[in-house]
């Protein structure tokens, strides 16, 4: 029950017209692992759950592309290519959607970004 509370938080700030909270949201995921740590740092960032949403979501997304990254050569290698691939096409859609002040959740890594935003908001 309490993911579907943060779902709903989460929807209304997108909703609210959340365009301040945008442009943090979008350099969460153009510099990396870098700029949702800071946002996750910072009192004042962390009370969004927008950005909060947002900075779990690349965090998850960075944890999971970049060992793929250092496994291209092998037998794998076509298997590695196309998770890399849509490792870069779900970081491209995140980055536009944020930047226009809307929530794009990732399969998987969204409702595992909503479950920690909603975990650390309780202890913020």
């Amino acid at each position: 029950m309490e993911n579907h509370h943060s779902n709903k938080e989460i929807q209304r700030a997108s909703d609210a017209g959340n365009l301040e909270s945008a442009p943090n949201g979008a350099a969460c995921y153009a510099f990396g692992i870098l700029v949702p740590l800071l946002c996750l740092s910072m009192k004042s960032t962390r009370s969004s759950a927008f950005l909060r949403f947002h900075s779990f979501q690349c965090l998850i997304l960075f944890a999971l592309w970049i060992p793929l990254l250092f496994l291209r050569a092998g037998r794998g290698q076509p298997v590695v290519t196309l998770l890399s691939l849509l490792c870069l096409v779900a970081w491209v859609t995140a980055l536009v959607n944020v930047g226009r002040g809307k929530t794009f959740r990732i399969p998987g890594v969204g409702a595992l970004a909503e479950w920690l935003a909603g975990v650390y908001r309780g202890r913020a």
